[in-house]
């Protein structure tokens, strides 16, 4: 029942992503089938992954315990297969308390020694601690049985109680509850039990406990597919700002470009910004008047945009004259130094940036509307 909620969400999460993603593309006036294409690969991907996350605790959830009571249940595992004599086999036992329970487990070392049963290192172990609510704790035991045949081992037990107790309270208190795991079958085999003459091998080192790496792994992925996402949304949004031309206008501009911006330049000149030395509010105007010079000119949105923007832009837009992308960089540039950074600008310097937009202007004039008059008024 859970994981056909968590699967249902799961397909109204992509069915909402998809629709935005589609709506953003109509919006900006593209059809692009295969940034559409390529957003929904990203989708699927992180809804597999999280399908992958729900499928992996709910079987975590799906276990037949043992023995269980109201606050803790149990499990035992130990190897299905046969188990090799001599060799290391790892018993694991799973542990699932509330968490104002507390716990220990007991391994009853002197009855598997009867059985030929040896403990091999520290035991039990905590390979991986659970949440007291669906995941269990994981304990191991590593082993190596001395006979072969078949052996019922008996189970460890769990002594249990509030999570006041201490430990030596747990152990003595009469108050703590025990819980003892079933025995399990555990068959032994001699590898060399035909063979004649055989010499056993040197005794390998215990065997590191194995621990699950599943839940990381999933984790990594859904983070890898999320930031693929985020990345795929911000490139489709640059290249659908920088990317799109100027779709034409239905009526023609009432005066042209160049006429403005000369006329701006006029008014700058005569405002006696440069004669006083005011260098911010002259960088200030010449700024603007360049910007709306390049909106008009070459329906560039450059008032809207940054220098480092319009720098990006003009890299794209390859029917921009030269002289846009380079002396139009530079002079935005030094008048963001001058606003933001409060950089000084000399007198003769601001001379030398009005008349560098001027030349500007006068290179890319549309030369059907240029008026030879006023050009060599300027």
């Amino acid at each position: 029942m859970r994981s056909s909620h968590v699967t249902g969400a799961i397909g109204r999460l992509y069915s909402i992503g998809r629709q935005f993603l589609l709506r953003l593309l109509r919006f900006s006036g593209s059809e692009r089938t295969w940034q559409m294409a390529l957003c929904s690969a990203v989708l699927a991907c992180m809804c597999a992954a999280l399908a992958c996350t729900a499928a992996s605790a709910d079987s975590k959830q799906s276990i037949f315990w043992d023995v269980t009571d109201d606050d803790i249940k149990a499990k035992l595992v130990v190897p299905a297969e046969d188990v090799g004599l001599a060799s290391v086999a790892t018993f694991e036992v799973s542990v699932l308390a509330s968490p104002n329970v507390r716990y220990e487990l007991e391994i009853p070392k002197s009855e598997w020694i009867k059985q030929a049963i040896e403990v091999v290192g520290e035991a039990p172990v905590l390979v991986e601690k659970g949440d007291g609510e669906s995941v269990p704790d994981i304990w191991q035991v590593q082993v190596m049985p001395l006979d072969a045949g078949t052996f019922d081992v008996s189970g460890p037990t769990i002594v249990y109680g509030p999570s006041g107790l201490d430990e030596s309270q747990a152990e003595v208190s009469a108050s703590a509850s025990r819980l003892i795991l079933p025995s399990r079958t555990l068959t032994v085999s001699n590898p060399l039990e035909n063979t004649d003459d055989a010499q056993l091998s040197a005794m390998k080192d215990p065997l590191a406990a194995k621990v699950d790496y599943s839940r990381l792994v999933l984790m990594f992925l859904c983070i890898a597919a999320a930031a693929l996402f985020v990345t795929a949304i911000i490139w489709i949004a640059r290249r659908l700002r920088f990317g799109r031309t100027q779709e034409p206008t239905d009526s023609a501009p009432t005066r042209p470009a160049h006429e403005i911006a000369y006329e701006r330049l006029r008014a700058i000149e005569k405002s006696g910004l440069i004669e006083r030395g005011c260098c911010r509010e002259f960088h200030y105007a010449i700024s603007e008047c360049l910007r709306e010079y390049l909106k008009n000119r070459f329906g560039i949105p450059a008032l809207e945009m940054t220098t480092e923007e319009y720098l990006e832009y003009s890299r794209v837009r390859e029917d921009l004259p030269y002289i846009c992308r380079d002396k139009a960089g530079e002079i935005l540039r030094l008048s963001d130094l001058v606003k933001f950074a409060k950089r000084e600008s000399l007198i003769d310097e601001m001379r030398l940036v009005l008349s560098s937009v001027r030349r500007l202007i006068d290179e890319t004039v549309e030369k059907d509307d240029v008026h030879e008059g006023e050009v060599e008024e300027q």
